[in-house]
This record gives structure tokens, C-alpha cells and sequence, in this order.
């Protein structure tokens, strides 16, 4: 048994030298540099330690005037100039709230319910002041802003004619539209 063991001890050492001397041999530089590598190694770590007013001394805006102008040449080509047609007055719509009188033709304790009696109604006819009123618990689909009540009792005679038979006039808090029209001032 010793003698099998004194073999593998001495076959040891045989590979260790192999080994040592391989990663010398790769660890070694292969191509050493030259000293034109290492002067222009040097020139570029002392182009990198140039302070700002050194880099702003050898800057020459002017090589990029060119570019510059014919970027904006290429724009100007791609974009036609349009002059800006601004009317002579503009108009305004004011909203003034007042107390008046609308047109209730539905209510129900059910949002989802209301909603639908509104959007089937616009699609009757069509309208832009058709309001969905929250007073809890009930929901009241309103209609029209009318100052007057013989304004909205016309309109009652149109919604009952429509199928609406339970509508009646209400009054209410209405939105009053002006239209105001604002001069152009002479400057302009």
C-alpha cells in the first residue's frame, strides 16, 4: 500500500512545472507596446487633463455656422409659411344664472334609470339643455331654461305630445347664454 502511494506522489510533481510554466507563458504581454503608442497614450491623458479655459481657447464656433444654416434652410423648405387669419370682432358666450322655469318630464330613486330616460329623450330630440337634477333621494330629468312660464308651457304641450303625459313646468335656477362679441383692438 505505501508503495502505491509513494507512486502517485512522485507523478505529482511531473504535471506541477507544466502548469507554471502555461500561465507564465499566457500571463506574459504578447505584443509590447512601442513607444510611438506611448507617447500618443501619454498625449491623450494630457489632452484629458486640460483645464475648461484651455478647451474654450481652441473652440471655433464658426466651423458650425454651416450646419446650423442648412438645418434651417431644410426647415424652411419643408414648412411653407401661412399667415395667421385672425377675424375682425371674436365672440363669447356668457352664461348668467337666473330664476326660471324648466320642464320636468321624468323621476326616479335609480341614477342608472334616469340616464337612460335622458339619453332616450335626446334622441328624440335632440337638445343640448337637458339636465339630470339630483334632489335625495330622487333623480328629475329637467329640461329648457325658459325666464318665462309661457316660454315653458309651449315646450310642455311639444313633450306631451312625444309621450311624455306626466310633465309639468318647475321652476328653477336656469343658465341665461349670451353671446358677446369682443372687438379686435386696432393693433392687432
Amino acid at each position: 500500500m505505501l508503495g502505491q502511494l509513494y507512486r502517485k506522489i512522485a507523478l505529482l510533481p511531473l504535471p506541477l512545472p507544466a502548469l507554471l510554466i502555461c500561465t507564465c507563458v499566457a500571463c506574459s504581454s504578447s505584443n509590447p507596446d512601442t513607444t510611438e503608442q506611448q507617447k500618443s497614450r501619454q498625449e491623450v491623458q494630457k489632452e484629458m487633463k486640460k483645464s475648461l479655459p484651455e478647451y474654450e481657447a481652441t473652440l471655433d464656433p464658426s466651423q458650425y455656422d454651416e450646419d446650423v444654416e442648412v438645418v434651417q434652410k431644410k426647415k424652411a423648405e419643408e414648412k411653407p409659411t401661412v399667415e395667421l387669419q385672425i377675424p375682425k370682432d371674436s365672440t363669447v358666450v356668457q352664461e348668467i344664472s337666473q330664476l326660471g322655469f324648466r320642464v320636468q318630464i321624468f323621476s326616479t330613486s335609480s341614477i342608472d334609470e334616469a340616464m337612460k330616460i335622458k339619453t332616450n329623450f335626446i334622441a328624440k330630440l335632440p337638445r343640448d339643455s337637458v339636465y339630470v337634477v339630483y334632489d335625495p333621494p330622487i333623480y328629475k330629468i329637467r329640461l329648457g331654461d325658459y325666464p318665462t312660464r309661457y316660454d315653458a308651457s309651449i315646450e310642455l304641450a311639444t313633450v306631451v305630445g312625444m309621450g311624455y303625459p306626466d310633465a309639468w313646468i318647475v321652476p328653477d335656477n336656469i343658465v341665461r347664454r349670451k353671446i358677446l362679441q369682443i372687438p379686435r383692438s386696432p393693433g392687432q
